[in-house]
């Protein structure tokens, strides 16, 4: 009986000595903590904007967390599941990530993650005739330079119309480091340049570029750093002015048809004012009775013209405006082709 029950006193210090070294030797976090630096990633400085940081679970994160903090110069995300993140950093008053890293985070501890972002640029500036005078609702048109499949690309990305004093402003959503190129077209009076070929050959303000037109050269193009605004003035020029004219083809019925000309470089799809807008659409028009079309006022250039009807009918054509007016242009509308493969 003395034996068993020294036998028994010695287990139940064993029992109560592996209690106590578990309660005073805490288990390591299920979770972890993600933390930085926010830099610029032009300077290497840290960023003194109050920015927003975003961690997004992908992958192997549990839960699909998404966390978010607001952080000047740095940030600390904590409590997290393991497991594979994206951290987004945007500006507070958008939604478009100025910066984003991808991290894989182990339990327990603490991560070092530093950020690096551009913030976005401004630009503004004026729009002025030769003799210097503002020129008042002229169409500026933010150009985004792209590669698609190869080849540059212009992409209409803002639009702004200047005031009375010439003045136009783009303050959302310039990328830095972003290739771009600018616009300024002419004022452009709607429905008044539906006239007869003799009518051209009037002096007309020309569009002009910065830093000038559409090319696969470098220097056709500009860039602007982590937060800046720059001012960038343009001035047009005036030349004598020039017409197309032509008519339209089509089964059925030619009148009425619904007809655009737009800037060949300008042909896609912007946004501006809340609305989506037809960025290089010069002017819309129907045809006459004949299925004529004439319109003036136009500059050396390539255009795109462009018909299409309610019953499914489409037909373009590029247009070349030299010295002189374009006559006898035939715009073709036909049925599009199914491709099946």
């Amino acid at each position: 009986m003395i034996r068993i029950e020294y036998v028994r006193r010695i287990g139940c210090f064993v029992v109560g000595a592996q209690l106590l070294f578990a309660q005073g030797t805490p288990a390591p976090s299920a979770t972890v903590t993600v933390r930085g630096r926010i830099l610029d990633a032009d300077s290497g400085t840290k960023v003194s904007s109050r920015l927003r940081v975003t961690a997004k679970a992908i992958g192997n994160a549990t839960g699909g967390l998404t966390r978010t903090v607001d952080s000047t110069e740095t940030y600390s995300i904590s409590d997290l599941s393991p497991g594979s993140y994206i951290l987004n950093v945007t500006e507070l008053d958008s939604r478009f990530p100025i910066g984003s890293r991808q991290v894989q985070l182990n339990a327990g501890g603490i991560a070092e993650t530093d950020l690096y972002v551009r913030l976005f640029g401004a630009i503004q500036g004026k729009v002025t005739d030769q003799d210097h005078d503002p020129v008042l609702g002229s169409r500026v048109i933010l150009f985004s330079v792209e590669y698609v499949s190869g080849q540059l690309a212009y992409y209409p990305d803002q639009i702004q119309t200047t005031n009375d004093k010439g003045g136009y402003s783009f303050t959302s959503r310039v990328q830095a480091g972003h290739p771009y190129l600018l616009v300024a077209l002419p004022p452009w009076d709607a429905g008044n340049r539906m006239k007869a070929a003799t009518g051209g050959n009037t002096e007309q303000l020309r569009p002009g570029w910065y830093p000038g037109p559409p090319s696969v050269t470098k220097g056709s193009q500009f860039t602007l750093s982590s937060g800046e605004t720059r001012t960038l003035d343009i001035s047009l020029t005036s030349g004598p002015s020039y017409c197309l004219e032509g008519k339209v083809a089509a089964p059925g019925e030619v009148s009425n048809i619904e007809t655009e000309l737009s800037m060949l470089e300008g042909s896609g799809w912007a946004r501006a004012n809340g609305q989506i807008l037809k960025a290089g659409t010069l002017e819309a028009f129907k045809t006459a009775g004949d299925g004529s079309f004439s319109i003036c006022r136009l500059w050396p250039g390539s255009f795109r013209l462009a018909g299409s009807t309610r019953e499914g009918l489409y037909g373009e054509t590029i247009v070349s405006i030299g010295t002189k007016d374009v006559l006898g242009i035939k715009l073709i509308l036909d049925r599009p082709v199914n491709i099946q493969g």
